[in-house]
């Protein structure tokens, strides 16, 4: 994927947690800040998802990219050869109905499907 922006990341004392690492809830502002103007401004996001590798704590060095995907925008945060989150940004496509990506499209059809009962009997 092709990188939108590159930015550095700036960790301030008040982002840390008790164990001196990034506190989880500060990602996704990260994320949102390092956005495009125009992605921001039309932040409609329908699906956010965090996916945490190795923490941050206030001496590292790191940067946040942004990358378009298909749907969306994916941000991933690093420091040297250390992936250390990927946040997934998804527009609201899917909840129009019109499908981003193959999960999103076996996902719909998934939910869309008829419902079955089923008896179960213990022996």
């Amino acid at each position: 994927e092709e990188c939108l922006c590159e930015l550095p990341l700036t960790i301030r004392r008040a982002d840390l947690d008790f164990n001196d690492h990034v506190h989880n809830t500060h990602y996704l502002g990260y994320a949102l800040e390092a956005l495009p103007d125009e992605a921001y401004g039309n932040g409609e996001f329908s699906s956010i998802r965090v996916i945490y590798h190795a923490p941050l704590a206030l001496d590292t060095r790191a940067v946040i990219r942004v990358s378009e995907i298909d749907g969306g925008y994916l941000c991933s945060i690093r420091s040297r050869d250390t992936l250390h989150t990927l946040i997934e940004l998804k527009n609201n496509l899917a909840a129009q109905g019109r499908y981003t990506d193959a999960v999103d499209d076996v996902l719909c059809k998934v939910l869309g499907a008829k419902k079955k009962k089923l008896k179960i009997e213990y022996i």
